[in-house]
């Protein structure tokens, strides 16, 4: 890692050394230098590096040969796309060492290759990846399912889950030890509060009907979630038959609704209607020979308002 002027090195290294004396070759000897470190300082002039420090520190038969003690000149050019570091070394250098100069002809030459270093979290979300599409390819295996809960909870251990949705995934998982699924249409939190819900009906299958014009049967399905057949919370998702492809997200609001994918809530503990604000739908898993559909969700609402008064009001479709 270079910053402005100092630099971090780590990895590991093929050294060869040629050893020359009075003119006459006195071997070649190659070494292979895994795990070691660096640092030091430079400057650049042109493309000549400066270098006050070591691209690594290593001893060799008790001896540290990472410093030749003295700065060392390196000439340097980079890749037009900037990911690549290339140096290239041709210099002697003199060097007293108990009474006795040494004269070293130093030439070499290193490549560099930028990469982004990966956090922890990153690592568990890659991880994450990994475990969804296996268990995606083999929905029923148990162990895999097991593999995905594993993924997930470490995720949230890494990373965090501060809108609830991993947890939501992990709870929509089941009972992973027998391969079930879960029992419920949609395991949510509305400020808090958790929901294991099923439709109105009582089971986890899609609608067999939109109910609104702007959704026909045909394009959409309608998956909804309700605390019973009279229930005061309802969630609806109207997904798009194009749109149902796994790992694709979809991003919802006011602009969303009567015109694509889109998601609702009906608060029918008072007397206002909820619109959708913001919030997003990811697809997680299609089956469509057994018609199973997996994925996450959230999304903030408010109160509909009259656009004039700017006073809560109730709104209509066209049924």
């Amino acid at each position: 890692m270079f910053a402005a002027d100092t630099f971090e090195t780590n990895g590991s290294y093929n050294v060869t050394t040629i050893t020359v004396i009075d003119g006459n070759n006195a071997g070649t000897t190659t070494n292979v230098l895994s795990n070691v470190s660096g640092s030091g300082n430079y400057v650049t002039d042109g493309n000549i590096m400066s270098v006050d420090g070591s691209f690594f520190d290593v001893s060799m038969n008790g001896s540290n040969t990472s410093g030749q003690g003295e700065a060392q000149e390196v000439a340097y050019t980079i890749s037009e796309n900037g990911q690549t570091l290339t140096f290239n070394q041709n210099e002697t250098q003199t060097q007293i060492a108990n009474g006795i100069e040494v004269i070293s002809d130093i030439v070499s030459s290193s490549v560099w290759v930028r990469t982004v270093a990966q956090s922890s979290c990153d690592i568990a979300i890659n991880n994450t990846a990994i475990a969804v599409a296996a268990y995606n390819n083999n929905p029923t295996s148990a162990n895999l399912c097991n593999a995905y809960s594993a993924a997930l909870q470490n995720e949230i251990l890494v990373c965090g889950d501060a809108n609830g949705m991993i947890q939501a995934t992990i709870d929509g998982l089941g009972n992973c030890t027998t391969g079930t699924t879960s029992p419920f249409a949609m395991t949510f939190k509305i400020n808090g509060m958790q929901y294991n819900l099923n439709n109105p009906f009582g089971n986890n299958e899609s609608s067999t009907t939109n109910i609104f014009s702007a959704y026909p049967f045909s394009e959409y399905i309608l998956l909804q979630s309700r605390n019973g057949l009279l229930g005061n919370i309802e969630i609806d998702l109207w997904i798009k038959r194009t749109d149902l492809i796994a790992g694709t997200t979809f991003q919802v609001n006011q602009d969303t609704m009567e015109t694509t994918t889109h998601i609702d809530l009906i608060d029918n503990n008072n007397t206002m209607d909820e619109t959708t604000v913001s919030g997003s739908i990811t697809i997680d898993f299609v089956d469509p020979v057994n018609k199973i559909v997996r994925g996450t969700f959230e999304f903030n609402c408010a109160e509909y308002r009259d656009t004039n008064t700017n006073k809560p009001k109730r709104y209509g479709r066209n049924l």
